[in-house]
């Protein structure tokens, strides 16, 4: 996989409430677009997410010190709270179990962790004896 560098951009696409013309403090408004992605490092041991209304687009902080695994993982985590951003209220609900933003938590890992390891890879890797 590639390295992951200081400031990259990337496309996201379908997955917004708006136009990037039409931004706002609160997230993109509402059709098909194509938005600007920055990731940033930063020395901090904190990683999150936060839609610029300025520059119109989402940026993901990462902590520079974690290792590139942990940074790609962290990465597809905060990537998929941004594709349910303005849905979270309909797509998860609570359980008696979990409140919806634990729901949130384990759905943003849950993707991560297939986007980095598509299932026929993983299933290759168990039956070849890798644990």
């Amino acid at each position: 996989m590639c390295r992951l560098n200081a400031i990259m951009t990337s496309k996201l696409w379908n997955c917004f409430n708006g136009h990037c013309c039409n931004c706002s403090a609160g997230g993109p408004s509402n059709s098909k677009v194509w938005v600007q992605l920055a990731v940033v490092f930063h020395d901090d041991r904190a990683h999150w997410r936060v839609w610029d209304s300025r520059a119109c687009q989402w940026v993901i902080q990462l902590n520079r010190y974690e290792s590139p695994r942990r940074q790609r993982f962290t990465l597809a985590h905060e990537y998929k709270h941004i594709i349910d951003h303005g849905r979270s209220s309909g797509l998860y609900s609570g359980t008696a179990t979990n409140t919806p933003a634990e729901q949130a938590e384990q759905a943003a890992d849950y993707f991560a962790g297939c986007l980095l390891v598509p299932k026929v890879l993983l299933k290759r890797a168990c039956y070849g004896g890798v644990q």
